[in-house]
């Protein structure tokens, strides 16, 4: 046996009785009483759980130390000495461990999930020459719940054999097993925690989950949406204003974006005086929160910013960098001041209750008792047409706003597949969406150059207004700003291709066959090759 295992002990069964049984019969030294602290530790959307890893900071007399380890195989954990609690990959200092979470967790932070508290009672076998051979630990863990009350998990005993012998191990757990009814425990700790937490992991994701049928009406289809991405805002509301990771604010500008591209494209299926004012206040929305996230992404972009400088300019862009981190600060209070406010509770409560109250029928117009799928085939052919016509009018000279225009219809094309994608063949929906997303990668990367250098070129207007522009800083951001124009301008090279990859008739005749729009794909021109 070169596993850990680990057994349910019967509750009457007292540990010290047990303990000093085994001892009794076998070679067993006590190795004393250690009190220790489990806080599993994962993001808020339970990455590393959905990966299957389980990561815990165990705090003990002798300091703390991070856990990694496989959910449900105890016997491949790595352990790393801390001196505090991680918040991001970064603050951890082994390349092992980062090596592993990074890749999982990426930008987004570290959330304590639940508490275990124990007292570990360890005993050792050891040989003749008293080298130890297997590590007996005995736990009654408990869960600490957040009102200082606590919830027992059960006692367990752990047995961890030393590497290359198993014979200790081997002959208590036959003891064990002859003269106790022991089971081996099946579950994870974290997730008999989570279980009487009544916590369901894994369950929030940036991915909106509903379920629509193709006869569910129009207007109970698009409610159904529209009270998901506003769940998904009042999820992330909490992360937003605590400023935890900034995958908060994104995932809650994401379900304000919808929200408005939702209704902009649904007219008349709900009352269009009442989603008119819902619209301006989302806009509003839009304005509290971008300040902010411009400040998020700049940051997150600032040591690609450097690498794109020769190694010797590098540094003059730390003045920067210390701007943006305050100008950052600022923004935030703005945005929690607008997230606070009154007119934001209202906007909120409002909306809430006008999705949650069913429409009339003499309020209820044609269009929204209509089955749902119709009304989606029709739209989402209708915004696909308007991208093939709108890429196919630019040239290598066209402006900026015609790319611009571009992108947004294309984001609105995506969104729309995303909505309604449940009426549709999943397999064939994948291949649209992952042939639409690469076109928008690469118009999403061109104005987001266009946008960082109208920002730069400000933000050093802002420095050197507030005398913190040094020659050097000046000239480092000036060079950057030129590296980002050829690099918006390589881009450039790529739309055409990119372009016509999505544009290819096989393509256009495949989203005809989904969307039942036969023989329309005429309109607007010949297929691109």
């Amino acid at each position: 046996m070169n596993k850990v295992v680990e057994l349910s002990l019967p509750q009457n069964i007292r540990i010290d009785e047990l303990g000093n049984e085994l001892a009794s019969h076998f070679s067993l030294e006590h190795d004393g009483i250690t009190s220790v602290s489990r806080t599993y530790l994962d993001s808020f959307d339970w990455r590393l759980y959905r990966k299957r890893l389980l990561l815990f900071a165990e705090t003990s007399s002798e300091g703390v130390r991070l856990i990694l380890r496989s959910q449900g195989q105890p016997d491949t954990q790595r352990v790393l000495n801390i001196d505090s609690i991680p918040v991001f990959t970064s603050d951890i200092s082994s390349f092992v461990f980062r090596n592993r979470l990074e890749p999982v967790l990426r930008i987004r932070a570290l959330i304590p999930q639940l508490v275990i508290q124990s007292r570990v009672k360890c005993l050792l076998a050891v040989d003749a020459d008293n080298k130890t051979l297997l590590y007996i630990q005995f736990e009654n863990p408990r869960l600490a719940l957040s009102n200082g009350q606590y919830r027992m998990l059960g006692k367990r005993i752990r047995l961890i054999p030393v590497k290359g012998y198993t014979r200790p191990a081997e002959q208590i757990l036959r003891y064990l097993k002859k003269n106790y009814k022991f089971s081996l425990i099946g579950k994870d700790e974290l997730d008999q925690g989570l279980e009487l937490l009544n916590v369901e992991p894994a369950k929030y994701s940036a991915k909106l989950k509903y379920r629509l049928k193709p006869d569910m009406t129009a207007s109970e289809a698009l409610r159904t949406i529209l009270l998901k991405l506003l769940e998904a805002m009042k999820l992330n509301e909490p992360g937003v204003i605590d400023d935890i990771d900034t995958e908060f604010l994104h995932d809650f500008r994401v379900a304000v974006r919808k929200t408005r591209s939702a209704l902009s494209q649904s007219r008349h299926i709900l009352p269009d005086s009442e989603v008119e004012a819902f619209m301006r206040e989302f806009g509003w929305m839009g304005t509290v929160t971008g300040p902010a996230r411009d400040m998020h992404v700049y940051l997150l972009k600032f040591n690609g910013y450097q690498a794109a400088l020769p190694e010797d300019i590098r540094p003059a862009l730390v003045p920067l960098r210390e701007f943006l981190v305050r100008k950052k600060g600022k923004e935030h209070e703005r945005l929690v001041k607008g997230l606070q406010s009154s007119r934001y509770k209202k906007l909120t409560g409002a909306w809430r209750q006008f999705l949650d109250t069913p429409q009339t029928e003499t309020k209820s117009s044609a269009i929204s008792k209509k089955p749902i799928k119709e009304l989606a085939d029709k739209q989402i052919w209708k915004v696909y047409r308007r991208v093939i016509h709108e890429g196919r009018n630019i040239r290598a000279d066209s402006p900026d706003t015609e790319l611009h225009r571009l992108r947004i219809s294309c984001k609105k094309l995506r969104y729309l597949i995303e909505f309604f994608e449940d009426l549709y063949p999943r397999s064939r929906i994948r291949s649209l969406l992952e042939s639409l997303k690469q076109l928008q990668d690469v118009l999403g990367d061109y104005h987001d150059y266009y946008i960082q250098i109208i920002a730069l070129d400000h933000i050093k207007k802002q420095m050197s207004d507030a005398a913190e522009l040094s020659i050097e800083t000046g000239e480092a951001i000036d060079m950057l700003m030129d590296v980002l124009r050829t690099e918006q301008q390589d881009l450039r090279k790529q739309f055409k291709g990119s372009f016509r990859a999505f544009a290819l008739k096989k393509n256009q005749a495949n989203i005809e066959s989904i969307f039942g729009q036969p023989g329309k794909g005429k309109k607007g021109g010949k297929g691109a090759a």
